[in-house]
């Protein structure tokens, strides 16, 4: 099989609707990993695997990841020269049938404020969409509907196909792309339905920031909110040095980003930012930053499934890269608590004590996660109270605030091993799961 190839990272775009559906050669090393981690590897999660087999392919797949950064940083000039300093923007075809997805858009639909160039291609145009994401371009936005595991990006590799499986692209296929294929681009900005889900109780590959993330795409960003909000983070998505910066600069809601929260572009002025309505309502808009805090923090569940000597190999070469790339200071840090206030507090005394601004935590053995209500699934919370030091500031009501330090996430998939015995539970990222027909599922309970 393939090993994988430097990848991409794209940056997905926000969406205003959810489907009600029926269901070239590479260029240099960048992204050469370590250790063999083949497609049939990765798509097969830890199906069949005993615990200790899982907890393995978790490092393996992380330690992937943060072996691509690392390749990134030490590469910068030669990883941006690849790229075509552009936009590509696949949006909703509107005239598909209700039965796939109503329309999406409405008046904010083509207008991603980038300081980049912008091009726009239709889902349903599949043989320009895959030309396109084989051209590699700096950033991809799409504006689409979506669930955990498929979402409307248009890229098909079979004709024959129904139009409902041409027009929406599953986990595997953005896979098998990516592997097969150069990356498309370096940075997504999504906001899809289904866009931010880490796990739910299907057998097949979960979910985009996993998919995104082994695909090699340096940061997949899930925003929503106030469209100005979101506009704003474009405006100066160049212009701050770094990805963590830009996000520190807005006033902004609780998004989530996945991958490496140093990640960078070429330098553009940043475009007149909106405040209009934050002005009339005395709110936040464009933030001052502290100039003495600008340290970086990797964060790992200390005696958890990644306090592994090979993983924390590698993430010492990354902090190495940063620094070297960027000057920025970094470090490793084990967190020995268990609740999320324990590291909320644990975070604040890097922000005090390290000046530390940018942190990434690695593993869903963090309490990090929680239960999707109603529904069999897990997502991220709590960023909002982990990036404002202060947590006095956020009140009942208000959702959009300057924060203090800027967050990402790097997880793998979190389907637990198939090998279990009938009757057994166990909790997996909060959610009690139960074995069933050799495989666990969810209950539904926390625990």
């Amino acid at each position: 099989m393939k090993k994988r190839v430097f990848l991409l990272l794209i940056i997905i775009f926000f969406i205003s609707g959810c489907a009600e559906s029926n269901l070239e050669e590479n260029k240099g090393n960048l992204g050469d990993v370590s250790h063999d981690l083949d497609l049939d590897s990765v798509l097969n999660m830890c199906h069949g695997l005993s615990e200790q087999e899982c907890d393995q392919y978790k490092i393996n797949f992380v330690d992937s990841i943060i072996n691509t950064y690392t390749n990134y940083h030490n590469n910068y000039d030669s990883l941006i020269s690849v790229y075509a300093e552009d936009v590509l923007f696949i949006d909703w075809d509107n005239s598909l049938p209700e039965s796939m997805g109503g329309p999406v858009g409405g008046e904010h639909s083509l207008d991603p404020e980038y300081p980049f160039l912008l091009k726009e291609v239709k889902n349903t145009q599949h043989e320009i969409v895959y030309k396109e994401l084989e051209k590699q371009h700096l950033i991809t936005n799409y504006k689409v509907h979506g669930e955990p595991r498929r979402i409307g990006l248009g890229l098909t590799f079979n004709e024959e196909t129904s139009q409902q499986n041409r027009v929406y692209t599953t986990n595997e296929e953005f896979i098998e792309f990516s592997f097969d294929n150069n990356n498309p681009s370096l940075f997504f900005d999504s906001t899809a339905c289904g866009s931010w889900i880490l796990w739910d109780s299907g057998s097949t590959f979960c979910c985009w920031p996993q998919t995104m993330l082994i695909s090699g795409v340096w940061a997949y960003i899930d925003i929503s909110g106030a469209y100005y909000e979101m506009q704003n983070f474009r405006k100066y998505f160049a212009s701050e040095g770094i990805i963590g910066r830009s996000l520190l600069k807005v006033a902004r809601g609780d998004w989530y980003f996945h991958g490496d929260i140093t990640a960078h572009v070429p330098h553009k002025d940043s475009l007149t930012p909106e405040c209009g309505w934050a002005e009339k309502e005395d709110a936040d808009c464009i933030c001052e930053l502290d100039q003495t805090k600008n340290g970086l923090a990797i964060i790992i569940n200390g005696g958890g499934i990644y306090d592994n000597s090979e993983l924390i190999n590698s993430i010492n070469y990354f902090i190495s890269s940063v620094e070297s790339d960027l000057g920025i200071l970094g470090s490793l840090q084990k967190f020995s608590g268990t609740t999320f206030e324990e590291l909320d507090l644990f975070i604040e005394e890097l922000y005090y004590n390290s000046d530390v601004a940018y942190v990434i935590l690695i593993g869903e053995d963090l309490p990090i996660t929680q239960i999707i209500p109603g529904a069999e699934g897990v997502r991220l919370f709590g960023a909002q109270y982990l990036g404002i030091v202060d947590n006095k500031k956020i009140v009942e009501g208000r959702n959009t605030y300057c924060y203090d330090v800027a967050i990402s996430y790097i997880l793998p998939p979190l389907h637990s091993p198939t090998f279990c015995k009938k009757g057994e539970t166990k909790c997996v990222s909060g959610q009690l799961l139960k074995c069933a027909e050799d495989s666990w599922v969810s209950t539904g309970e926390s625990c």
